[in-house]
């Protein structure tokens, strides 16, 4: 009797223990799976991963944050049966009433909740362009592998991938990889299976981006294309939108398409390239340096004679330039910067030059004239005597009238020159150049670059927040910003969401009367207009379609106006003229900063000194006319002709010295031409040539009627 009830106390224990709810807990690296004391599971992370947080046991299953993801493991076997992704690391996680509360820290103290409610994130995700946070599900799969799996088949390998599959078959990386292997190996039929699980997992855009660049340079094109294919349909779901352009390090986060495509036509891997090239056109036309890549491609496709092709992908590049500031095309702050340096430049050497000039014509004049007082070397004895006889007091008018010209002519082209470079930074940054707006990043880095109060600025920030949902707050924001063509359509959008068709459509031709290019408002009309924009938004979305910024708008909304640039040079120019991004030395900024405003400054007040009586005796030295026939227009300044020969042989000079020193304005230029500028040289010269010989003809003219009017032959006889 005390065996049989031993022997049933026993079962009843072991059903017990079967039965019983495995407790998670983390030792070490290891999260384990334990019921009385028993391991029943165990997942090991790598050392690399970072820093692991205590896991959550909540309804029945387990929580374990991996930096910006979210893994929801069974809780009976340890196998992942969700994943979440995040915008960045989670630092917190607490079980609610709800469901779970998880924070996470995007760093510089800005920190994002969110609600893990019945399996989905409540709150809209934006991924910040982090490409060490957004790629950690590929470098998951690889952590640990005793070889890159994508280069040689290896049964080891095979083994750790089959193993960690099972335990994460979420992690498409770890299917691919297994594909690859199949590949090496020939196994056909079990690679494609191998494809088929990878692209089964349900997972954000840039992950699917990643895969396919993997899968297409794998020899795996159909599923290449399946994988874009989902990365289209989750970037829409997530509010991405090709009107938002997309810079080089953002795409390099999100799976470096781009890299790849352009990888792609370097190899001659042209029609690949044309699959790529096709799908960042779809989702994101506004890619960085699109100009140029559209521009190669069509060039590859008039060299295969598929004309019309290359006229469609250079008709995007025209229609992209249209909406671009004074419709310069993509780099419009860039070009406008170069043109300001340049400008410059070309005005810096020219007053110098001038100077030279000057100092070569009355150089002996302002000798003889000091000679009196001690010489050149007078100022010590007497300064304001010097002071009165520097060379510029004994310049003409007209001489001092382009001198004068010059030196305010640099002075703006040097606030062009910040306010460009200040605008591009602007608009440069991140948060607005990541296919979309919104998230708490992203309202961060916008209060950091945008000082201004402008319409645009509200019209840019009522987008982001009516994307994010906040459509209450987005309306208060629209309505300061009544003349933005945008923000009327958006809230005809929203108009529309509550069901009211006649304010909706309103708001649709008011929109469209204050911008009649406006694709967002005439589609919402069903005008028919054409574009990419459309194009994206009538395959991946429903309704009515959201106006977001343009190019102008955004520059607008970030970066001050010119006025407010001229207003802050006027208060201090020296504070303004240091911080311009030269790139040269503190000490040699100060340099040329203090003789810039000192010889401003010192034209401005000789400008008003009159002439000595002695420098109204016209001189033309011999060192004088030399180099006004080295220096076309030097001898000419104070006459039409001298600025419309000395700025082209300037600029010109300029261009060819700093191409063989191997800088150039690439935004304005690419090649020169040395053909086309040695003959501008050439024909400046020769009409130098020629006006110079005109005006010797017109001085010795001058001079004979002054000898013959100081003759005593022809005085009056009463004299």
């Amino acid at each position: 009797m005390k065996r049989l009830l031993t022997v049933l106390l026993l079962l009843i224990s072991l059903a017990h223990a079967q039965t019983a709810v495995p407790q998670a807990q983390l030792a070490g690296r290891t999260l384990q799976g334990v019921v009385n004391g028993i391991t029943q599971w165990s997942v090991n992370y790598p050392i690399e991963l970072g820093n692991l947080m205590e896991p959550l046991q909540f309804n029945g299953k387990v929580y374990i944050p991996i930096g910006s993801m979210l893994d929801c493991l069974n809780v009976d076997s340890g196998i992942v049966e969700k994943r979440w992704f995040f915008p960045a690391p989670i630092t917190q996680m607490e079980p609610t009433e709800s469901g779970i509360l998880i924070m996470v820290d995007h760093g510089q103290g800005v920190r994002e909740n969110f609600t893990l409610q019945n399996d989905a994130i409540q709150e809209r995700l934006v991924y910040p362009p982090r490409k060490e946070t957004l790629q950690g599900l590929e470098r998951r799969a690889r952590l640990g592998l005793s070889e890159d799996p994508m280069k040689a088949a290896s049964l080891r390998v095979m083994q750790q991938l089959e193993a960690r599959v099972r335990q994460d078959p979420l992690n498409p990386f770890l299917s691919v990889f297994i594909a690859r292997q199949h590949l090496l190996k020939k196994e056909y039929d079990l690679a494609q299976q191998s494809l088929a699980d990878a692209l089964r997992a349900e997972v954000p855009f840039f992950v699917s981006v990643r895969m396919a660049v993997l899968l297409d340079n794998m020899g795996a094109p159909e599923s290449a294309n399946q994988a874009l294919t989902q990365a289209k349909m989750s970037w829409a779901a997530l509010g991405y939108d090709p009107a938002v352009p997309v810079s080089a390090e953002a795409w390099e986060a999100y799976g470096n398409a781009l890299w790849y495509s352009r990888y792609l036509l370097k190899q001659s891997r042209v029609e690949r390239a044309g699959v790529w090239f096709k799908f960042l056109r779809e989702i994101s036309p506004r890619f960085e340096d699109h100009g140029r890549t559209y521009e190669q491609y069509a060039n590859w496709l008039d060299e295969q004679g598929r004309t019309g092709e290359a006229i469609g992908w250079r008709n995007v590049e025209r229609e992209l330039a249209s909406t671009s500031l004074f419709s310069l095309g993509e780099h419009a702050l860039l070009k406008i910067r170069d043109v300001a340096r340049l400008t410059v430049f070309t005005l810096v050497v020219g007053y110098l030059i001038i100077w030279i000039t000057l100092h070569l014509r009355y150089l002996g004049m302002q000798y003889r004239e000091l000679q009196p007082y001690g010489g050149l070397f007078s100022g010590f004895k007497n300064p304001l005597m010097r002071f009165r006889h520097v060379i510029f007091a004994y310049a003409t008018f007209s001489e001092k009238l382009v001198v004068l010209t010059l030196s305010l002519l640099c002075v703006l082209a040097l606030g062009v020159w910040g306010w460009a470079d200040r605008a591009q930074q602007a608009t440069g940054n991140a948060a607005l150049n990541m296919g979309t707006y919104g998230g708490v990043w992203f309202y961060s880095q916008l209060d950091n670059i945008s000082a201004t109060n402008t319409q645009e600025a509200s019209f840019i920030r009522g987008v982001a927040v009516q994307l994010d949902g906040d459509q209450s707050r987005a309306l208060e924001l629209y309505e300061q910003a009544p003349n933005v063509a945008g923000s009327l359509n958006n809230q005809g959008v929203m108009a529309e969401g509550r069901a009211d068709e006649k304010a909706a459509s309103n708001a649709y031709r008011e929109a469209l009367t204050l911008d009649p290019n406006l694709v967002a408002a005439a589609y919402n009309l069903q005008l028919g207009p054409s574009g990419f924009e459309t194009t994206f938004h009538s395959i991946y979305h429903t309704g009515p379609r959201l106006a977001f910024p343009t190019d102008v708008e955004r520059m607008r909304a970030v970066s001050p106006d010119f006025a407010s640039e001229a207003n802050s040079f006027f208060r201090n120019p020296w504070t303004y003229l240091m911080a311009l991004p030269t790139g040269l030395n503190v000490y040699v900024q100060a340099l040329w900063v203090t003789w810039l405003l000192g010889s401003t400054l010192l034209t401005v007040l000789f400008f008003m000194v009159p002439r000595p009586r002695s420098a109204r005796k016209e001189t033309r030295p011999w060192p004088f006319r030399i180099i006004t026939v080295l220096l076309p227009g030097a001898g000419l300044i104070d006459e039409v002709w001298g600025l419309m020969l000395l700025i082209p042989f300037v600029v010109v000079c300029l261009v060819l010295a700093l191409d063989y020193w191997g800088y150039r304005f690439v935004y304005l230029y690419q090649d020169i031409n040395l053909n086309l500028m040695f003959g501008l040289l050439i024909g400046v010269y020769a009409v130098n040539l020629v006006a110079l010989v005109f005006e010797e003809f017109a001085y010795y003219r001058r001079k004979h009627r002054r000898l013959l009017k100081n003759s005593p032959e022809v005085k009056s006889p009463t004299q």
